[in-house]
């Protein structure tokens, strides 16, 4: 309803979806929850994290560097916050090994 109120009246939305306008209003303007907010924080201590890696820290090296700084989440939580936000660890390319020549059999 909050992304579509251009195409679509809000009396309408809130008939089809059985919700009382002056609920939906009144959703609009409370503020966050305090865990949105907390998720906020994370999220942005997530990025800076990343990026003093270098890019290369996956949610696990992420979780521990949280912890050591003070900070009491768990490592499901740091994995949701950055699948959201749609940061992914680098993964190492590494070239495949070679297979070991076999001797050829002379007929």
């Amino acid at each position: 309803m909050r992304d579509n109120p251009c195409c679509w009246p809000i009396c309408l939305l809130c008939q089809v979806l059985n919700v009382y306008p002056s609920g939906f209003y009144a959703w609009l303007q409370q503020p966050h929850s305090q865990r949105d907010q907390v998720d906020l924080r994370l999220t942005g201590q997530i990025k800076q994290f990343l990026l003093e890696s270098g890019c290369v820290y996956g949610y696990r090296k992420i979780h521990l560097d949280l912890r050591d700084s003070g900070q009491k989440c768990g490592v499901n939580r740091v994995w949701r916050l950055m699948k959201r936000v749609g940061i992914k660890a680098q993964v190492d390319y590494r070239t495949r090994g070679h297979a070991k020549a076999r001797p050829i059999r002379v007929a």
